[in-house]
This record gives C-alpha cells, structure tokens and sequence, in this order.
C-alpha cells in the first residue's frame, strides 16, 4: 500500500502481525506517517511525534511534490518494512531520498539508507523538527496549585542525527536486557550481578520489574519495592528488551 495521495505528514495506522517489544512495552499497532517516521504512540497525541517514535529520517518529505514518492509497507510473520521511496522536502525540492526502517519480531530495528542525496545535517526547517533516532515517553499526573495536570516525560531519547549516514549505510539497533524484560523476583534483582549494569527493582504487587526511569515507572510510582525475594523461581530474558547497542555499516552503492 502507498500513500500517493497524500499531503505533507499523512499517517496510517498498521496492525503488526505481532506484538512488537519497545521500550519494555508491547506495540501491537503503529502509526505509519510520511514524515519519515513511525509514530508508536496513541493516535491522537500525534503532535508527540518526537517523543514516541521510530525515525529512520524525520523530516519535512512532502509527497505531493513528485508523483513518484510513495510510502511501502511490507511484512510477513518476524518483520515489518516500511520504505520511504523517492521522497523530496519542501525546502529542498529535487532532491529525492529512498530510505527504509525494519522492526524485527525480538526488538531490533534496522535503519536503511539507498538514496540520501545530502548530509542529514544540513536538512534544517525552522518549522518542522529533523530527526534520526528513536525516543520513548510517558504520562503521570502532576499536582500544580491544587490543579491536576498531565505531563509527559521523555525519558529516553537516542538522536543519530550527527552520524555520518549517506547512500548505503545501515543502522542497527541490537535489542538488550534490560529491568522490563523480566516476569519474576529473582530475576529482576539478580540484574545487576549478571550482567554487572544497572539496578533493577521488583514491584510485587504489580509484578514488573524497573530501573525507576523507564515506562512502567508512573505505575509504579508508590510500589514498596522489594529488597529480596521469598521464592525461587526460573530467570527470564525472553521477555521484551529496552536498551540498544547500535552500530552503522557503509556499503558501496
């Protein structure tokens, strides 16, 4: 399917053919825009753009510019495709940029490049944020002179903006453990020692483990947090992951 018709940063809400592990949460849709992006947050907050998303090459790409530009999904039962093809920017017309971004099944996304006719850092608009990377945020309520009020929290944002990406290069981003992935006490708590990173903590009565700054953090804002565990029980790191190891490849076109 593409999106021909389309006019600046048009979006399409997609069905994954699985649940897709994000930031120690699972995304059983996304939002598909022209833009350069994929959106994962609600539908409606789509103005949070930089804060939930997955942006091979966020930009000002407007399809109406050249009837060739098309958005192109593709997927099978372990990954999802979306490729931006022959999109050009509304300041910068002519030039067209063929990108694309995979999320596999276990968590990791790869970020494609065919076509990128200039440096990512001389795309500038005043109006209009660009973006390479991948961010996450939440909601918790917040008590200001007696008025309750909603804020978002963007607790993890990781910009490749500066990279040198041109034509041929590939951005992996490898899924790691992480606090999110585990289901159980033992698990949670041995974090730390396995893996000589980051604390994790376990949230009993919810039954989710954290490191107290990522997504489940507003759900457990009040949890008495265990120290140690009553029972034994089997590690699990087959859960979803959270961080990433990232690395860029440059192939000859």
């Amino acid at each position: 399917m593409a999106f021909e018709d389309a006019y600046r940063d048009f979006s399409l809400q997609m069905k994954l053919p699985f649940d897709f592990p994000f930031y120690g949460h699972q995304l059983a849709d996304i939002t598909v825009c022209t833009g350069g992006y994929v959106f994962t947050g609600a539908t409606s907050q789509l103005w949070l753009a930089q804060d939930q998303s997955i942006s091979p090459l966020m930009a000002n790409f407007d399809v109406s510019l050249d009837d060739s530009s098309s958005v192109v999904l593709y997927e099978d039962a372990t990954q999802v495709t979306i490729v931006w093809e022959k999109m050009q920017i509304r300041q910068k017309k002519g030039l067209k940029f063929t990108f694309a971004v995979t999320l596999y099944k276990n968590g990791d996304i790869y970020f494609a490049y065919k076509d990128i006719p200039i440096k990512i850092q001389v795309i500038k608009d005043k109006n209009y944020s660009v973006f390479v990377g991948i961010a996450d945020s939440y909601f918790f309520n917040k008590m200001t002179y007696y008025v309750r009020r909603k804020t978002i929290h963007n607790y993890s944002r990781i910009p490749f903006n500066a990279y040198h990406i041109q034509s041929g290069s590939v951005l992996q981003l490898i899924a790691l453990p992480s606090c999110p992935i585990y289901n159980t006490c033992e698990a949670c708590t041995g974090h730390e020692a396995k893996y000589g990173s980051f604390k994790c903590m376990w949230c009993e009565p919810l039954r989710k483990c954290t490191s107290g700054a990522d997504y489940f953090r507003p759900y457990m804002a009040d949890c008495p947090f265990t120290k140690t565990c009553n029972a034994t029980a089997e590690d699990n790191d087959t859960m979803p992951h959270l961080t990433f190891f990232h690395r860029v490849f440059n192939f000859a076109m």
